[in-house]
């Protein structure tokens, strides 16, 4: 009835969790592996999942593609190896695709970020919903960044609303360290996309982010951590605009390097 679709790299310690939790509503659960070396292919294996390896994307999104065409269900479920469906959620997610009403379907999340279970700040349990459960033929797959779920324009959305215990439980940013050297790497994916805001617009919306999330959205809730999302978000999105601005009129690394070179040898020579 359902399949779940996990994508993995390094994943031995923690995907176990979330194994147990897609076995638990589906008998389809399949792994895509980006070249882990720590064994995680077979810990999956071990569980009883289908494991397919892949090269080494830097990022979840393009293989999902993949692992999707490899589903034996009409309902595909994704996960991230960081995440665990809670088994009231399962529930839901049997009865809802049981009552055929709706072709796609948002889930709620609850975050737990660097030692804190998350309550507001955006990223609340009622704040926070993800599309990642849909039937295959009604969603437009793609490998961008943080842009993978589109529902096709004839397909019906609906919403298993977040209550007690009925989440995606999602354990994210172990640490302070943790999240900055994500917040790195995603903005030097999503640097790459086109533009498509004009550059005021943009700029405005790196000054409204940090009074948007610790105020608007009650990150003060969440104490010095709800602090530490808003202004790390706010840094978020004014390295995306950096790096788009300085890959289109700035120099190359190649020639910073060269340039510096050429200071020193005037400097030594």
């Amino acid at each position: 009835m359902i399949s779940v679709v996990i994508i993995a790299k390094n994943e031995a310690e923690r995907i176990e969790s979330c194994l147990k939790s897609a076995l638990a509503i589906s008998s389809d659960v399949i792994v895509v592996d980006m070249q882990s070396v720590d064994g995680t292919i077979e810990v999956c294996a071990k569980m009883g999942a289908r494991v397919y390896s892949v090269k080494d994307y830097g990022y979840a999104d393009p293989a999902r593609e993949y692992a999707i065409s490899k589903s034996y269900s009409e309902w595909v479920l994704i996960l991230d190896a960081d995440e665990v469906v809670s088994p009231l959620l399962g529930i839901e997610i049997l009865h809802t695709i049981s009552s055929y009403r709706y072709d796609v379907i948002e889930l709620p999340y609850q975050n737990y970020m660097m030692g804190r279970k998350i309550t507001a700040s955006g990223w609340g349990p009622e704040q926070d919903y993800h599309i990642r459960l849909f039937k295959k033929d009604a969603m437009h797959v793609s490998g961008e960044v943080h842009k993978f779920f589109q529902p096709k324009a004839n397909a019906i959305v609906g919403r298993i609303k977040s209550s007690d215990g009925v989440c995606i439980m999602h354990f994210s940013y172990d640490d302070l360290s943790h999240f900055i050297s994500k917040i790195d790497r995603y903005t030097n994916l999503e640097s790459l996309k086109e533009n498509r805001e004009n550059s005021i617009k943009e700029f405005i919306s790196i000054i409204l982010e940090f009074p948007n999330r610790f105020l608007r959205k009650s990150g003060w809730r969440d104490g010095k951590v709800g602090f530490d999302i808003a202004l790390l978000m706010t840094v978020y999105k004014y390295l995306v605009f950096s790096k788009k601005y300085d890959r289109k009129h700035g120099k190359t690394l190649a020639e910073n390097r060269n340039w510096y070179q050429s200071i020193k040898e005037k400097a030594l020579f």
